[in-house]
């Protein structure tokens, strides 16, 4: 009896207890790690957290509290998180946004504005590394999002301390006396557990739809129209006998109300500082995808992300200037964005795969993109995308819904129609020819996450014809029909958290009915303690392309993540089976690829990574060699304080023989004010080492507040 009792001690938040009227604070607190019980006195106490991951609603191993309130300008959220030995709190300096897996890390979702599909992710770890995102209506599936409030850790004697001022100025908030918004707190302990204010269970598709609520009954100041310059100056040299090259520019936003922006550029510099990494480029037939990373264009991209991306900002490739509008209001959004390129790029997709054509033709593009939250955390949306050339266009229109019933089940819908008027140059393009296009895009899903399964259908067709020159279609003329089952074991032994054994089918054809491609995918999954997973697959399939059959590739393959040590963690991956050398004509090829990444920090301030991959081909069972790509990348970290850093990046591809090297000196004390130092330098490998080129930078960037 004893026990039992001893056992009902603890329980989780329920609803009541999730739902807090936070006080007004008549004491500013001093954003420093360190909380007076002056402070403390003032805020009201949110505890009884739960660990929500490895093991599911239990009682986590130590005690975790989070401190609120709220004045007239800003939110106030500290997190007290307690620990038996403080010399285990982890904790990397790698600069703002660059968070390493392992590390200790409260993590706060905010949502202000009662659309569950955009969230406010603000992060920090004991080493005082921000990171600030765009969350979905998961909460963790982020997107970078640059915005102004202030942070600070501190380890203590017991525990360590996060402190956050979040200006009400930064969010969107619709007018109003009363605000109630929703919220999760999350603890990330070394990777051992994740620990939650709001009971979650992993069956739950939209954890936002279970955010507690925290009510401002006091007013808050309303935002008043605001601008916010930010220029810049790069100076550059590219070789000893040039002149110093002069770049100016300058970015801006304007504050039109509380959840309307109006952001603009002219002339941004987007080179230098922010490098694409190397890819391996053989032996693929699509054009290579990078993530975008321009400020300007990453903010609010999660509004345009779609699985068949119609839309892919890196097709703007050099603009001359852009505007962008934002807001959002009674559960509506809009995005609108419009920008002069001066050297238009096209991902030009066709049956068998996709290339990318660049030029120096201008073109003018615009975006629209608006939707709406129904049914709480269903949502309904629609999207314009128009470019214009002097003597082509693309233009595509369509909408999308995406609903969750029941808890566990999701289904969406995206449908495309596009007009695209070619460009008559087949100097600049064998497939320009000026021809008039129409063409049609959708896709559907269905999915349902329960505890102990996981399935989910798709289908996905592009007719022949569609086209969007601002997304990226890696390939159209084609239906495909994916299947996938998973259940899941949950173990809690032997060092073993889940156990998921699964299969995946599919299924394609072009629009004249060809089989294109039918495989089955069969896998295990490991979730094991600390972190640790691991995966092992085994496919079968027959593909066709240009024309010729290949039946019966098999691919085994098998890739792990680790925490061997508390300063280190690996990544590995190898594939290997029978596959296609797509060339033309294409013929069999035996094929192996395979990559490693590794983390190593020796101390807080210092960060090193490295990545290899290596792919390979053979004409027999690995023997006789046809082709072999490798691409290595290091980092190199060095955090000097929570502002400065000195970053070294140097990349090889085999493929091109190009060594390139990028020392970088950082100074950031916001996002928005920069300083940086640095240079490029490329050198040939190939028969002997010889510089092909070498570029000098400084970058100045300050952002003024009208």
């Amino acid at each position: 009896m004893m026990v039992l009792m001893l056992f009902s001690l603890w329980h989780p938040n329920d609803s009541l207890s999730l739902t807090v009227v936070l006080p007004y604070l008549k004491i500013i607190p001093q954003i420093d790690g360190v909380i007076s019980g002056e402070e403390k006195s003032g805020c009201v106490v949110l505890s009884n957290f739960c660990e929500i991951s490895p093991r599911e609603i239990a009682e986590p191993q130590v005690k975790t509290e989070v401190l609120a309130g709220y004045n007239a300008e800003m939110l106030y959220v500290a997190f007290i998180c307690y620990e038996d030995d403080v010399t285990k709190i982890r904790g990397t300096f790698t600069g703002r946004d660059k968070f390493v897996p392992g590390d200790d890390a409260v993590i706060i979702v905010l949502n202000t504005t009662g659309d569950l599909s955009e969230n406010y992710y603000l992060s920090i770890t004991p080493a005082n590394v921000i990171y600030d995102a765009i969350a979905t209506i998961d909460g963790m599936n982020c997107n970078r999002f640059d915005f102004e409030f202030k942070a600070r850790a501190k380890i203590h004697r017991n525990c360590w301390v996060a402190e956050f001022s979040i200006p009400f100025s930064s969010l969107k908030i619709e007018k109003g006396k009363k605000h109630v918004f929703r919220a999760h707190f999350y603890r990330g302990r070394r990777g051992l557990a994740l620990y939650s204010w709001v009971p979650l269970r992993n069956d739950d598709p939209a954890p936002m739809k279970r955010a507690g609520y925290l009510i401002l009954e006091e007013d808050i100041l309303p935002v008043r129209k605001r601008v916010f310059l930010m220029p810049y100056l790069s100076l550059s040299q590219e070789d000893s006998f040039s002149g110093i090259r002069t770049k100016a520019g300058i970015t801006g936003k304007y504050k039109i109300a509380s959840n309307y922006e109006l952001d603009f550029t002219f002339y941004p510099d987007f080179s230098q500082v922010e490098t694409d990494a190397y890819q391996i480029e053989v032996n693929t037939p699509y054009a290579l995808y990078y993530p975008e990373k321009r400020p300007f264009f990453y903010n609010g991209i999660s509004f345009l992300m779609t699985p068949l991306n119609v839309v892919y900002t890196r097709t703007i490739n050099n603009p001359v200037f852009g505007t962008k509008i934002t807001g959002a209001f009674s559960g509506y959004r809009f995005y609108f964005l419009s920008a002069l390129d001066r050297n238009t790029v096209w991902v030009v997709p066709q049956e068998d795969g996709s290339e990318i054509v660049a030029s120096n033709r201008s073109s003018y593009s615009t975006i629209l993109r608006g939707g709406k939250e129904i049914f709480s955390a269903s949502y309904v949306g629609v999207v314009v995308l128009d470019r214009e050339l002097r003597s082509g266009y693309s233009r595509v229109m369509g909408g999308d819904f995406t609903l969750r019933f029941l808890r566990h089940f999701t289904m969406g819908y995206y449908g495309y129609y596009s007009f695209t008027q070619e460009l008559e140059d087949t100097l600049l393009f064998q497939g320009f020819d000026g021809e008039y296009l129409r063409g049609w895009a959708q896709y559907v899903d269905f999915s349902a996450l329960y505890r102990y399964l996981y399935s989910s259908f798709q289908y996905e067709g592009v007719s022949p014809s569609f086209r969007s020159d601002l997304g990226y279609i890696y390939k159209n003329n084609y239906r495909r029909i994916n299947a996938e089952l998973k259940p899941i074991f949950y173990l809690y032994r032997f060092g073993i958290i889940s156990l998921s054994p699964g299969m995946n089918y599919s299924y394609e054809k072009n629009f004249d009915g060809v089989e294109k491609y039918r495989g089955l995918r069969l896998y295990v999954s490991t979730d094991l303690k600390g972190g640790n997973t691991f995966t092992i697959s085994y496919e079968n399939y027959s593909e066709r392309f240009l024309n010729v059959e290949f039946p019966h590739n098999r691919t085994f393959s098998f890739q792990f993540f680790l925490f061997p040590f508390e300063w280190a963690s690996t990544e590995f991956s190898f594939s290997a089976g029978k596959g296609i050398m797509y060339e033309d004509p294409p013929f069999s090829v035996y094929k192996s690829l395979w990559s490693i990444y590794l983390s190593l920090n020796p101390s807080y301030n210092f960060n090193i990574t490295f990545s290899a991959s290596t792919s390979s081909g053979y004409e027999n069972m690995f023997k006789q060699k046809i082709y072999q790509a490798s691409v290595l990348v290091s980092k190199i970290n060095l955090g000097l304080s929570p502002s400065l850093s000195v970053r070294l990046i140097n990349q090889y591809s085999s493929d091109s023989g190009t060594l390139s090297i990028y020392p970088l000196i950082s100074y950031l004390p916001t996002p928005f004010d920069i300083f940086y130092v640095g240079c490029i330098l490329d050198c040939s490998l190939k028969s002997s080492l010889r510089l092909l080129k070498y570029q000098a930078f400084v970058k100045v960037q300050h952002q003024f507040k009208l």
